[in-house]
């Protein structure tokens, strides 16, 4: 009766699986510990009463169950089983769609099964490795003394059994050992030498080159033609992102291109850091330097601290509480001996020492000393400078002209305009006044032409003194682009160097930068390019300097950019706009978040309290595959949406990894664990106990109750505990 009851219960399994799971969307589900298969309308397809129905990712399920205490392996494809194993121990797996399983109840017997056809393959083996490039090492004698070659999905011996250890074919190689206790060599898939057995331990070939053990200690590189890449005097090789190698000996550490087979740092330094720019910074105790990507060591490690400044590209260094800089090439610009060094403008930047001021340029020179209360740009070597209240000039690093005057109002063309007592002139690189000081106020040349006060109204003169344009205005701009701007009785002009005008509605015109003019009318503010083009009209509550090339527009209790670049407007709607990072610009209202780029490009505005801006930088850098997928947290919740904004995953998880296996998406909720794919499908429900994911091994883990399953490219493996 006992065995009645059996076959009908395995008959009804069988028959179990006739149903098409292949239908849309069919996901495994798990209900009150026991699985099944629910296709995408909901609908039942398998019954929940397996042990764990877990899918290959390519429409295809692994089922395990449990009769009569004892545990079977069920296959489907297209909706049907293709047979059913017994389930012994946690060294079956399934690799290339190919069952190792013990089969019988005889110790350390392995059988290979097509999961495709349920077909047997080959006999039986005391040791079946995982396939790789079509090929498994098998052990083709006694478990105890083991004799490894390979067979191929057939299950026809292709190598033959000759070695004492034989791993996974890569690259065309696998490492093998002949006998217990020598060494290994790499064969080819025709079972040939091709790299002599000489290693005491070696990796497999991967991006061309192989990690190898000389001497068990001793490791080094090879590469397929056993050439040494890397000597064997390293204690640990590792590799990381981008087909780099880190290189370890004792405590100092190295770094080494694989594709260009370079050594990039060389082995004396603490771990390695990434730096901006293609650049490594490297330590030795306390002290730093920085390394090129092309292997060059571009600043010596003796430096406190480093920095790269972007705004004028130099290297920023602090050396016992000093700072010096150094170009991107290496080469000392200034010599870490000064409190602060300020951006380089035109050629020269600005340095201070105790509380002076001087000048230095890009050449290394120092050429005004630091013991001026203010230095300003000048040209040709020729400098004006400020002490005590009074101003004089430095050429050549000497005071040149005495500190006479009373005033300076900037130097351009070679022409300084200097105030002395009470009246303005241009004083030359020579130190002769070039126009006497007869003016009330005068400003630098500017497009030829230098804004003058003179009877209390303003005009413009050249450099001779000539008048261009007639002192009649109330208020006058420098020249900008063959225009400026005058204020004559209330109304604003835009002149031309010939002195014609055109009147303007603008009640306020302020020079903003080389850009243009913000202006204002009827209390609104707009903005005029360099051409004089109103390019933003008079309609907002502030315009602002936001960034480089931008600017921040508020209307409404809103903010918003404007980019002169690309023209573009990204209208004021935005409560708060946060500066600008690796060229991104995150905005925020009071229940939604976005994200753009400089040219207002990116993502509409989203309901969500924050979005994951490393994903939004992946987006813009590659736009492709999971790439495309963004995390996004409203009320303590993520969820994920697409580079559409289009919500795939629901706000609803405490936890979410994007991996790059296969695009599975792992969430976490209430301390258990589910995955999606890359569309927003979930892929396994949120019961299990764990999901994990190795970035640098490619390995996946779920655990659920007393199923382990291990996922490793085409390779998975289920270890079931009693």
């Amino acid at each position: 009766m006992h065995s009645l009851f059996k076959y009908i219960l395995l008959t009804s399994v069988l028959l179990l699986f006739q149903i098409n799971l292949h239908a849309q969307n069919a996901k495994p589900f798990e209900s009150e510990g026991l699985w099944g298969v629910r296709s995408g309308d909901g609908e039942n397809i398998l019954e929940a009463r397996w042990m764990m129905v877990f899918p290959d990712f390519e429409g295809n399920f692994y089922g395990v169950y449990e009769e009569f205490e004892e545990k079977r392996f069920v296959f489907v494809k297209n909706g049907y089983k293709t047979g059913t194993w017994k389930y012994y121990d946690r060294k079956e797996y399934i690799s290339d769609h190919v069952l190792v399983t013990k089969d019988t109840d005889m110790e350390h017997q392995y059988q290979m099964y097509n999961l495709l056809t349920g077909r047997r393959i080959g006999r039986k083996f005391y040791n079946i490795k995982p396939f790789s490039e079509g090929l498994a090492a098998v052990n083709t004698a006694d478990w105890r003394e083991p004799v490894f070659g390979y067979v191929n999905k057939e299950g026809r011996v292709v190598i033959d059994g000759k070695f004492s250890d034989a791993q996974p074919f890569n690259e065309g190689l696998a490492a093998v050992r002949k006998e217990f206790k020598q060494y290994y060599g790499f064969i080819d898939r025709s079972g040939n030498m091709v790299i002599p057995d000489k290693y005491g331990s070696a990796g497999n070939f991967k991006d061309g080159c192989a990690i190898v053990d000389k001497s068990y200690g001793d490791i080094g590189l090879i590469g397929p033609s056993n050439e040494v890449l890397l000597p064997f005097v390293f204690d640990k090789i590792r590799r990381i992102e981008d087909k780099l190698i880190v290189m370890q000996a004792g405590h100092k550490h190295g770094l080494f291109n694989i594709e260009r087979r370079q050594t990039i740092i060389p082995c004396e330094y603490s771990y390695p850091e990434k730096f901006e720019r293609g650049y490594w910074q490297v330590s030795k105790g306390n002290l730093k330097g920085i390394y090129a990507n092309n292997g060059q060591q571009v600043l010596p490690c003796e430096f406190d601290n480093i920095s790269l400044r972007k705004i004028d590209d130099v290297f920023l260094v602090e050396k016992r509480r000093r700072q010096g800089c150094y170009d991107l090439s290496g080469r000392r610009l200034i010599p870490a001996e000064y409190d602060s060094i300020f951006p380089y403008d035109n050629g020269y930047a600005r340095i201070m020492r105790n509380g002076y001021m001087g000048m230095a340029d890009r050449q290394g020179h120092i050429v005004v000393k630091p013991q001026y209360d203010d230095v300003f740009k000048g040209e040709d070597h020729f400098f004006p400078v400020k002490k005590d209240g009074r101003y004089g000039f430095v050429k050549n690093g000497e005071l040149f002209i005495s500190l006479d005057y009373d005033d300076f109002n900037g130097m351009e063309e070679g022409l300084a305009a200097m105030s002395y007592k009470g009246k303005w002139g241009f004083v030359n690189t020579k130190g002769r006044e070039s126009i006497p000081f007869r003016y009330d106020k005068l400003r630098a040349l500017s497009g030829g032409l230098a804004a003058a006060k003179k009877g209390g109204q303003w005009g413009f003169i050249d450099k001779n003194g000539n008048t261009h344009i007639e002192f009649s205005f109330d208020s006058a701009l420098d020249f900008l682009n063959g225009h400026a701007f005058g204020k004559q009785n209330g109304t604003w002009f835009i002149l031309n160097k010939n002195g014609s005008r055109q009147s303007t509605p603008y009640s306020e015109v302020i020079p903003f930068d080389e850009h243009g003019y913000i202006v204002a009318q009827n209390g609104k503010y707009g903005f005029i390019n360099k051409q004089y083009n109103e390019v933003l009209p008079c309609r907002y509550k502030g315009i602002y300097h936001y960034t480089d090339g931008m600017l921040k527009i508020t209307k409404g209790g809103g903010s918003g950019l404007y980019n002169y670049e690309s023209n573009k407007i990204i209208e004021p709607k935005y409560h708060t706009i946060f500066p600008v990072r690796d060229g991104l610009i995150k905005v925020k209202t009071a229940a939604s978040t976005g994200y753009f780029d400089r040219q207002g490009n990116g993502l509409i505005l989203m309901p969500y309290d924050d979005i994951n801006r490393q994903d939004v930088k992946e987006m813009f850098t590659r736009r492709s595959g999971l790439k495309g997928i963004i995390r996004v947290t409203k009320n303590g919740r993520m969820g994920c949406i697409n580079q559409n904004g289009t919500l795939i995953i629901p706000v609803e998880y405490h936890d979410i990894q994007l991996t790059g296996f296969k695009n599975m998406i792992i969430v976490k909720k209430k301390g258990l664990y589910g995955m999606f794919d890359s569309q927003g499908n979930e892929v396994l429900p949120v019961v299990f106990d764990n999901i994990s994911y190795n970035s640098d091994s490619g390995l996946l883990q779920a655990n659920y109750r007393n199923v382990k399953i291990e996922l490793q490219g085409n390779t998975i493996w289920f270890d079931i505990k009693n």
